[in-house]
């Protein structure tokens, strides 16, 4: 993988490249990219997803999905980008199956991993799934979708830019190549990327660097162009624009992770780790609005699940540490008391008119 880099930043016209073309390479190259050659997901993998956690999760969306879809009078078909291992859509069927009462569920994921898609294209009794490349191919097949577009843990791992304010002088973080080794270097802020930011209100003290999420532009209109009636449910970890002004946030939230551990440096081991950052909320939110994309409601996962019933689903149990429901309720713990609750945040968004 490094020489793939390598020669991307060789044949660069100043011998460098920026970070969103790095990330693309590393995590979703065909050949070599993270996300096509790696086992990402659970305990043999880099991290854990809440799927990963316990089917509890996936038992408390699947409630949101068919509540809500009675509620507002929309066809249960839910569109979730970034599939995966199709862990979540998996559990998510599962758990449908035995409430649909003769409806029909449509489940379509959208995932660059071509094995992914091909083990996820089935009829099973009255649930339907498929998956496709992109969100575009998904519009052509659906030109007009009704549903819920759903992701969890998806634009994360979206590729961005990066830059840094240096005595008042805003510079473009990029990778360069030294003595074999890639590093860092830096130039003058493009124009177009100033604007982009300037536009969105995304500023920046001197001294902090921050990532610029241009990919927020181009994933928003194509749900907007995907989506005629129906609610987008976005599961990720993020900060509003009060938030990224910390000090705490004073490098940014770009970061790597292998077995489980956090790495700050995400040029080493290229391809072998996910490299993740923060989602602006207040740009994603407003960026939806430019398209009839109405914002409901930001809250934690904690304060979803258990608006969604999640305390409901414990059960009581003897002293068997180890039995089921004792593994459940500890799960059920976690998502409500622990980091999967307090670090993740659930964006509600709706488009079209909603019964």
């Amino acid at each position: 993988m490094n020489q793939t880099i390598q020669t991307l930043i060789q044949q660069s016209e100043d011998k460098m490249i920026p970070y969103d073309l790095f990330i693309r390479e590393a995590l979703y190259n065909d050949e070599s990219g993270y996300y096509i050659n790696k086992n990402a997901f659970g305990k043999d993998g880099d991290f854990y997803t809440s799927s990963y956690v316990h089917d509890v999760f996936a038992e408390v969306m699947g409630q949101y999905f068919i509540e809500t879809a009675k509620l507002a009078n929309i066809p249960l078909h839910i569109c979730e980008l970034g599939g995966g291992s199709g862990r979540f859509a998996s559990q998510v069927c599962q758990q449908l199956a035995n409430v649909l009462d003769g409806d029909v569920l449509r489940y379509s994921i959208i995932e660059e991993n071509p094995s992914t898609r091909e083990k996820w294209n089935r009829i099973e009794n009255n649930i339907i799934k498929d998956s496709f490349a992109s969100l575009e191919e998904f519009s052509s097949a659906y030109p007009a979708f009704c549903g819920f577009i759903f992701s969890n843990e998806f634009l994360d791992a979206q590729p961005v830019r990066i830059v840094e304010m240096l005595e008042d002088t805003l510079y473009e973080i990029c990778v360069t190549e030294q003595h074999g080794q890639l590093t860092e270097t830096k130039r003058l802020c493009p124009t177009f990327l100033r604007q982009w930011m300037e536009e969105r209100k995304i500023t920046i003290k001197n001294g902090y660097r921050c990532e610029v999420p241009l990919y927020i532009s181009s994933i928003t209109a194509n749900i907007a162009k995907a989506l005629r009636r129906g609610f987008i449910l976005t599961i990720d970890y993020g900060y509003n624009r009060d938030e990224w002004m910390h000090p705490a946030r004073k490098q940014g939230s770009l970061r790597g992770y292998s077995n489980h551990q956090l790495k700050s440096n995400v040029l080493e081991n290229v391809g072998e780790m996910d490299i993740t950052h923060h989602v602006h909320w207040d740009v994603w939110i407003e960026e939806g609005r430019k398209y009839d994309i109405e914002f409901h409601r930001l809250m934690k996962q904690s304060e979803f699940l258990i608006h969604y019933g999640i305390m409901e689903r414990l059960e009581s149990h003897q002293s068997q540490v180890f039995s089921a429901k004792a593994s459940k309720n500890r799960a059920i713990r976690s998502f409500i008391l622990g980091d999967l609750g307090s670090a993740f945040d659930v964006c509600i968004q709706a488009k079209g008119e909603i019964g």
